[in-house]
């Protein structure tokens, strides 16, 4: 099993131990594992009304929020998945409930 941040690059032998090697760039690990590979860091999509909160790292992946103007119409753990931007009202109106 690899740390957080790390991946297998060669498995154990009889003779030898497993060998782990960290994440390459943009890819990430956040939990102890046997896997080969690193996972892809995500990114915020400015369309979906995202932007980076908390840059993905060896051992996180990227955490979006909504850009200013936006509120989260799918929220995840200390972030959002997607957004929409906020109605605006016309002369005369009011906001009945914010998003």
């Amino acid at each position: 099993m690899c740390k957080p941040g790390y991946y297998v690059f060669r498995d154990c032998t009889t003779n030898t131990e497993t060998e782990c090697v960290e994440c390459p760039t943009t890819t990430y690990t956040d939990a102890h594992h046997g896997n080969g590979l690193c996972l892809n860091c995500s990114g915020c999509d400015s369309t979906k009304g995202l932007r980076v909160k908390r840059t993905c790292t060896s051992t996180s992946d990227t955490l979006c929020e909504p850009l200013e103007g936006h509120y989260c119409t799918d929220p995840i753990k200390d972030g959002c998945q997607r957004a929409v931007k906020h109605t605006k009202c016309k002369p005369g109106q009011y906001i009945k409930q914010p998003g």
